[in-house]
Order: C-alpha cells, then structure tokens, then sequence
C-alpha cells in the first residue's frame, strides 16, 4: 500500500493536515483539532465483495516524543 510519507500523500491515502497547534504552543498543553479532506476527496474502489479497509494514521520525522489522541473518525462513502 502506497500511503506516501510525513506530509506527502500516496496513491492509497492523501495528507488531511498537520498536528501542529492553532493556539497554544506550551508544552503539556492539549488542543482539540478537526481535520478534514473535503476539498481533496480520496477515490477508492472496494473488492469484489465490497469490502475495502479504511486507515486513520500519524506519520512524522519528529524524532522526539509526540502524544496524539483521535477523539473521533468520521468517513461518509458514496457509491458511483
């Protein structure tokens, strides 16, 4: 599977946004974020039984420790 790297997408997933905070930069504080891919929908095709997987990931050249928390994945499926 090609899902690209750090803040490149692949031919299997696409970028949605960075961790980076909005509003407060002091470490040990938390920040809710929505990220979204509305304006760069991801075309995908299921198998021959309809089924296909759906993956929610971080990737990052940070080398030092980063705390992510997903409150909530939301993924709409339209047929073509």
């Amino acid at each position: 599977m090609d899902k690209g790297g750090q803040s490149e997408g692949g031919k299997n997933a696409i970028v949605v946004g960075d961790a980076a905070k909005l509003e407060n930069e002091e470490f040990g504080v938390y920040e809710l974020k929505t990220l979204n891919n509305a304006g760069e929908p991801l075309e995908i095709t299921s198998d021959a039984d309809g089924n296909l997987w759906l993956f929610v990931g971080t990737d990052s050249g940070f080398e030092g420790k980063t705390v992510l928390y997903y409150t909530s994945v939301k993924a709409a499926l339209t047929a073509k």
